[in-house]
């Protein structure tokens, strides 16, 4: 392949990018619009108020109204792009099936135009770290090791995320395209993308604090978790598109597991006990609650009629581990350093505001 080819896929790449109405999606298509000014962005959505938000945020956007149930579209924009970027529904079968697909009926013509293998990067999460068998609020003190094979090919096929995670895993192995699975972890910070710019983990905390009037965890509060601040995931898919983009991309894996990538700070993991008192901290502290901290709750109260939670409230229930990213460092040089703790307050009223607005 000459130079120029190899340069002009490098600085104007077409996207598929799917969940860009989402958290992550969203930072994600920010950051790659950044990186990439001269790209063609194929940009899904489902909803029509979510098509104008799209065109304004950039002109290189092409939106394509489609669920993810639509194979047909999927697979045909799968099958003209450059890289394709799921940050959708990390559960859906038909979906990636159908992205895999595309990739993979582009693989020969690409390469009879002597173009580089297709990108492919699915967003899993370190849901698949939960162990079931620990009730919510117990500790597990297994790490969970990104760089090691073993341990992540012994995750259970029944944990969350696991069934569409081994559908990609097979796809990379097979070697039509390259890619890498990415598993954020509690993710926080202020997103810049087109449509929603606030995550889940946290802000569900303070629904549960604003809705009962008391911040709150799971008894004994001793469950933990990974974080990583938005910005720094950002960093992280578009550090690997470039990556896999490259001349010098690393072919593709004879273990698709190998291919794990955790999002995950070094800074190390919260606890859910710790983090519900600092949210209780600062609600009150902004005169939203009449006391700060956090109490706890008897597991076996939890799901009890009276207590009058919605399904948002789920928070509390997270389970415990924790995911140590060493892949992303040795391919990338990825690092997180931020500490949740310190943009805490910042999430926390964003979250706020949220919940003001329903």
């Amino acid at each position: 392949m000459s130079t120029a080819e190899t340069q002009a896929q490098k600085v104007a790449p077409s996207v598929f990018l799917l969940g860009a109405s989402g958290y992550i999606g969203g930072a994600i298509l920010a950051g790659l619009i950044h990186e990439y000014p001269k790209g063609k962005f194929y940009v899904q959505y489902r909803r029509d108020e979510h098509k104008s938000l799209l065109e304004k945020f950039s002109s290189n956007i092409e939106p394509v109204k489609a669920t993810l149930q639509d194979g047909d579209i999927l697979k045909h924009y799968a099958s003209i792009a450059d890289v394709v970027v799921s940050a959708a529904d990390c559960d859906d079968v038909p979906s990636a099936k159908s992205l895999i697909a595309g990739l993979e009926a582009s693989s020969e013509k690409r390469k009879l135009e002597k173009k580089l293998k297709a990108v492919y990067i699915h967003t899993s999460g370190t849901g698949v770290l939960v162990d079931g068998d620990i009730p919510a609020g117990e500790e597990d003190n297994t790490v969970y090791d990104d760089s090691d094979l073993k341990q992540i090919e012994g995750i259970a096929p029944s944990r969350p995320h696991r069934e569409v995670d081994i559908i990609v895993t097979d796809a990379l192995e097979r070697g039509h395209f390259l890619g890498y699975i990415v598993l954020p972890s509690t993710i926080y910070g202020i997103g810049n993308g087109p449509i929603h710019t606030v995550s889940q983990q946290i802000p569900n905390l303070v629904n549960h604090a604003l809705t009962n009037k008391r911040s709150a965890y799971i008894e004994p509060g001793k469950n933990v978790w990974s974080n990583v601040h938005i910005d720094s995931l950002t960093k992280l898919y578009v550090s690997l598109i470039k990556l896999l983009l490259s001349p010098s991309a690393p072919p593709p894996p004879h273990h698709g597991f190998s291919h794990y990538i955790f999002g995950t700070s070094t800074s190390g993991p919260h606890s859910w006990k710790d983090l519900s008192a600092k949210v209780g901290d600062i609600l009150y502290a902004h005169g939203l609650l009449s006391e700060g901290g956090s109490v706890g709750i008897a597991r076996d109260k939890y799901k009890g009629p009276d207590m009058g939670y919605s399904n948002k409230q789920g928070a509390l229930q997270l389970g415990t581990s924790v995911g140590k990213s060493v892949n992303g460092k040795e391919l990338v040089g990825w690092e997180d350093t931020e500490v949740v703790w310190d943009w805490l307050d910042q999430d926390v009223m964003a979250a706020v505001k949220e919940w003001n607005k329903e």
